[in-house]
């Protein structure tokens, strides 16, 4: 095997690759890091996959995308504060067995809460047994709710340690699918 002379996030970039890692999906576009430039181009050289996200909307988008390659029925529907940035963005993404009559949902079964507003605005709405993310990082409080399987995560925390605070959602993402097993682990991958 030749030497290769790495800096640091490439060389963690690396070991993911060689530990099976085949999929990288990347928030924001800006800043770059070194870790997604480097898998920008490994990944397709090993067959895997590279995805840049611009925003917490695009991650639903991966989940969307995630159903479809497990062969669900999927629907999706972003929602946007009049303020854009900084205001409140929401997205309800459904994946089913079954064809979908209405992406609309009164009730969801799962919520990922990213900040202190989404859980206050939807946390009442969630199904009984439904699973609660909730980024502790952001938000200090709970649902109040004994019939919820609530997990708070530190996903700025987790990105951080990660080498890229950005990757937060992606965290919280991977929190949800772990928790509610909505879709196997490999489809997000």
């Amino acid at each position: 095997m030749d030497k290769v002379l790495l800096k640091g996030n490439e060389a963690m970039a690396e070991a993911a690759v060689r530990a099976g890692g085949l999929a990288y999906f990347s928030y924001p576009i800006t800043p770059q890091s070194e870790i997604a430039e480097y898998l920008s181009h490994r990944m397709p050289e090993v067959g895997g996959v590279f995805l840049q996200a611009e925003s917490e909307i695009a991650v639903a988008y991966m989940v969307f995308g995630a159903g479809l390659q497990a062969g669900c029925e999927v629907a999706w529907v972003p929602s946007y504060s009049p303020e854009m940035r900084g205001g409140t963005a929401y997205c309800t993404v459904v994946l089913s067995s079954r064809p979908i009559g209405s992406p609309i949902i009164e009730q969801p079964k799962h919520l990922v809460a990213t900040n202190r507003p989404a859980l206050e605005q939807f946390a009442a709405e969630v199904k009984p047994a439904g699973v609660v993310i909730i980024n502790s990082s952001l938000i200090d409080t709970a649902t109040n709710r004994n019939d919820l399987d609530e997990l708070k995560v530190p996903t700025l925390e987790i990105a951080r340690a990660s080498g890229n605070v950005k990757a937060a959602n992606i965290v919280a993402l991977a929190a949800l699918v772990a928790k509610s097993k909505i879709i196997a682990l490999p489809f997000i991958r």
